[in-house]
């Protein structure tokens, strides 16, 4: 049998890097003491491994484009920074966030730190492009992106308040929920937020999540204070049911939207 922890560890308990060279996984089986006729030989073990990481790196292929009718989602860029950076500018964005991304600088370091997740394969940010309007309203990502489990959050989600409480948001999360379940074929899409913002959570339960419990002191925001966080989850066998229900949601808010205009 293979290790339990599929990935190579050396001898302080680090996870060597991919891909690995046959020489370092022998040297791993001879530090944890697996005899030949407990596992399979190491160039095989390779070979797997090398396989898994290709589909690690190849799970979410940048860019990607999430076209909708109301907004479309971009893979995100650096030349988006300079509309992001005027509409985050609007405090009432950042109430409920564990820091404050009002200011150009603050804002940079959390753009330039999304871009630099993506590189590193655990985030996935989009911007958010209305359609009607040719403009940039917001952004969203996919978070905590773990392929190896199949599973990832949706998250980090922010619109310009002209846009709360419209068809945005029921838009955005079809387009990525629809990309998880049925593109990436994700086993649990998490989704999360302070447990104090009530109009977040609605919006997140109106959408199917199965809200999972509170997670207390998850975060601290920048003034030191604690925050609570309220979990939320949809799986691969609840989809189907939660697209209908998204879907219906999603009509009655265009719906409304129509009649208003």
């Amino acid at each position: 049998m293979c290790p339990p922890n599929p990935d190579p560890i050396d001898k302080n308990g680090k996870i060597i890097g991919f891909p690995v060279s046959p020489e370092k996984v022998k040297k791993c089986l001879r530090q944890r003491r697996i005899s030949h006729a407990e596992t399979i030989s190491a160039e095989m073990w390779l070979i797997a491994r090398l396989y898994i990481n290709a589909f690690i790196m190849n799970w979410i292929k940048y860019p990607v484009t999430l076209k909708g009718q109301i907004v479309t989602l971009f893979s995100m860029t650096k030349k988006h920074f300079e509309p992001l950076a005027q509409l985050a500018a609007d405090k009432r964005i950042w109430e409920f966030y564990a820091y404050d991304a009002s200011s150009r600088e603050k804002f940079r370091k959390i753009f330039d730190a999304a871009l630099a997740a993506r590189k590193k394969g655990i985030q996935f940010p989009f911007v958010i492009y209305h359609n009607r309007e040719r403009k940039i309203i917001g952004s969203t990502r996919f978070l905590d992106i773990q392929p190896e489990h199949r599973k990832l959050e949706i998250g980090a989600t922010w619109l310009h308040p002209d846009y709360w409480a419209t068809d945005v948001n029921p838009e955005c999360k079809l387009l990525l929920l629809t990309c998880c379940f049925e593109t990436l074929r994700a086993v649990r899409v998490q989704l999360k937020t302070d447990e104090n913002n009530l109009r977040s959570r609605k919006a997140i339960e109106k959408i199917g999540g199965q809200f999972e419990g509170i997670l207390r002191h998850d975060m601290l925001r920048e003034n030191g204070s604690k925050r609570n966080s309220a979990y939320y989850s949809i799986t691969d066998e609840e989809w189907r049911a939660k697209k209908i229900s998204l879907l219906a949601l999603y009509n009655e808010k265009r719906s409304s939207m129509a009649k208003k205009s």
